[in-house]
């Protein structure tokens, strides 16, 4: 009998021990999803977001451009949660958080268990710079789907200028950081918290639209002491015709351009530098005074080089303008000659930029506060063009040499039709420099064979 009261004594103590130290056992559910989800946003932080379209992983965020991310749930009813965030922070910048019908309140209610050991970090930006933490709890167990949203919080981001162009970015993601490792639960109907098994796979993906400087060729009429007059675009399917002047205009896709500067390198075998034509650009030469980008060797501007082959090209303007304002995305534009001695050639590199450290391509904007905002440009622009060659007599280029070809050149001496170009050099069968009635009538020899060649 004593010794079954000692055992009942040992028992009641262990009891008593026990309940002073009770601990709520939590009640795991089943596995819950978090969801990431992004939307444009229109407006600015100044004056308020209006929220559009949901982007997709197939669309392209532009630079300086808000985005909104919701953080949401499949849970079938939440009254906890807790989760990191980590984001690109090469690509975005972390502007706000964004309050709307989400319901659920940052940091924790009275009645939490899941979140209250750090709710004071919630809705932060951490000190690395790329990660949230966000948790919330509502008073209530409410299911998700009484709110009418999955929701439970959303941010603001900004596309940084810096970021490059790139497809199938990964935007955002959900951390597995075992100090704040997600959380996310209910309480049943005897105020037990049961925790879902959180399922952290969730992401965010889609492409950034870089941009860059953009080259384009344009046939010119005209001589270089009379003016010239643009006509089309020579595309890469046309031929360079030895002896023309082309214009090549340097542009750009970037939304809006203060500041500019950049190496054009050029094929000094086929084309020859004649000059500047920077009418209509809207941009000065030199810089504005308020550069930053372009000041240390705004000087150099529009200059060929002394390499013979290639142009410094560097710009501002004093306002923070877009290029679209001037009715153009060009910034300046240069004339060429095809040189007379080019050879007949395909796929020849005839324009590109230039990688050189000393003179690297810079592109940017001043903000609403007066900050230079550098564009991270793409340089990767470049023209392959094929060389035409001619036939010396074949004045029309239709692969014989015949009547029309003399009467091509009659017209050209009474000014019924210049030839030009590839055309021009066809029909100097006397190798004179000129083209007048002798071409003619050597043509017409070789026509009736008096004579085999053109020697």
């Amino acid at each position: 009998m004593r010794k079954m009261k000692r055992i009942f004594a040992v028992f009641l103590t262990s009891a008593l021990l026990l309940s002073c130290f009770y601990i709520p056992v939590m009640a795991v559910g089943t596995t819950a999803k978090f969801t990431l989800s992004m939307n444009r946003l229109t407006g600015s932080a100044a004056t308020g977001f209006a929220v559009g379209d949901a982007i997709g992983a197939n669309d392209k965020l532009a630079l300086d451009e808000y985005v909104l991310l919701t953080l949401g749930t499949d849970a079938d009813k939440v009254s906890e949660y807790q989760v990191t965030v980590n984001f690109d922070s090469d690509i975005l910048a972390y502007s706000s958080e964004l309050e709307r019908d989400s319901h659920y309140s940052n940091g924790y209610s009275v009645r939490d268990t899941l979140t209250e050991e750090w709710s004071s970090k919630t809705s932060n930006l951490q000190d690395d710079g790329k990660s949230i933490i966000t948790g919330g709890a509502h008073d209530a167990n409410s299911t998700v789907k009484s709110f009418k949203t999955t929701a439970l919080i959303y941010f603001v981001f900004r596309v940084k200028t810096s970021a490059a162009d790139t497809d199938d970015a990964k935007l955002f993601w959900l951390s597995e950081d075992d100090a704040t490792k997600a959380k996310i639960g209910y309480r049943d109907a005897a105020n037990k918290t049961v925790q879902y098994t959180p399922d952290l796979s969730a992401e965010a993906r889609c492409g950034i639209a870089g941009v860059g400087f953009t080259l384009t060729l344009n046939q010119l009429t005209g001589s270089p002491d009379k003016g010239f007059t643009a006509g089309k675009e020579i595309g890469a399917d046309a031929k360079l015709k030895t002896g023309d002047y082309v214009l090549l205009t340097l542009g750009t896709d970037a939304p809006k351009v203060s500041e500019y500067q950049v190496t054009i390198n050029f094929n000094s075998d086929v084309l020859t530098y004649q000059g500047d034509l920077g009418a209509g650009s809207g941009y000065n030469n030199g810089s504005s005074t308020a550069d930053t980008l372009t000041s240390d060797w705004g000087s150099k501007a529009y200059m060929l080089q002394s390499d013979g082959k290639s142009i410094i090209a560097a710009g501002a303007d004093s306002y923070n303008s877009t290029p679209d304002s001037y009715g153009t995305t060009a910034l300046i534009r240069f004339v060429f000659q095809v040189r007379l001695d080019a050879n007949d050639a395909t796929g020849v590199m005839v324009v590109w930029l230039s990688e050189n450290t000393e003179t690297r391509a810079k592109l940017g904007y001043h903000n609403e506060v007066g900050q230079i905002m550098p564009y991270a440009p793409d340089i990767s622009a470049a023209l392959v063009r094929d060389i035409a060659t001619y036939t010396l007599g074949d004045v029309n280029d239709d692969g014989e040499i015949d009547v029309s070809d003399a009467s091509a050149i009659l017209d050209h001496v009474v000014k019924r039709r210049i030839l030009t170009g590839n055309d021009f050099f066809a029909a100097d069968v006397t190798k004179d420099g000129g083209v007048d009635v002798s071409d003619a009538s050597r043509i017409l020899d070789y026509v009736v064979k008096r004579i085999t060649s053109f020697d």
